[in-house]
């Protein structure tokens, strides 16, 4: 049980010495008095913002616009059918005793499948 009582004391002891320690470094370097001689901030101004008030008017961003020197996509033999159009996919039909569960059904006709 003394042992305990130790343990705590020691803690915060310590735990006040490290206070005591961060508190001096911080104030350490704000209190230093500064020579007469040197400036604090930059010798420029800083320049006014140059934000609207209200009532004047700011013109819109331009918007870029879309380059024409794209060239057209074009359908790969292989992806075409007939007279030049995409194949169709055959729709595949859902699982077996899928149509009876309502949740399953409905992913069934979400994604493509055929429901009976």
């Amino acid at each position: 049980m003394r042992s305990k009582w130790v343990y705590v004391i020691g803690g915060a002891v310590a735990v006040l010495v490290i206070g005591l320690v961060v508190a001096g470094v911080r104030g350490g370097s704000e209190s230093a008095p500064r020579p007469q001689g040197v400036q604090a901030g930059p010798s420029t101004p800083n320049p006014p913002e140059t934000h609207p008030t209200q009532g004047e008017y700011v013109p819109p961003r331009p918007v870029p616009t879309p380059s024409a020197t794209r060239a057209p996509r074009r359908v790969r033999p292989s992806e075409s059918g007939p007279a030049g159009r995409p194949e169709r996919r055959a729709r595949r039909e859902c699982p077996r005793r899928w149509n009876e569960v309502p949740f399953l059904k409905r992913w069934c006709e979400r994604n493509g499948y055929r429901t009976r």
